[in-house]
């Protein structure tokens, strides 16, 4: 017998895949182009949707930028954990 809490899990993962599916196609070219120009902003508005979707992700899996010493150079990384990549 189907529950509530099995609606409500279906409906939580159709959301999770539309927002996936939403966020691959605005992460453009153009997107990335912005953000490397102006990393701490200001962001366009599909800029700032993209960034708010990703940072919003959990951390495992994100990548991340460090510097490999005290003066560079700079890496980045995907964080050690499993993950699963959205812009690709």
């Amino acid at each position: 017998m189907r529950t509530g809490a099995d609606r409500s899990a279906e409906l939580l993962e159709v959301f999770r895949l539309r927002s996936e599916e939403r966020l691959r196609k605005e992460c453009t070219h153009e997107v990335t182009a912005a953000h490397d120009a102006a990393p701490s902003g200001p962001h366009d508005d599909r800029t700032q949707r993209v960034l708010r979707a990703l940072r919003s992700l959990p951390v495992s899996g994100k990548h991340i930028i460090f510097s490999e010493g005290p003066d560079g150079p700079g890496a980045c990384r995907r964080s050690p954990w499993a993950c699963r990549a959205i812009c690709s």
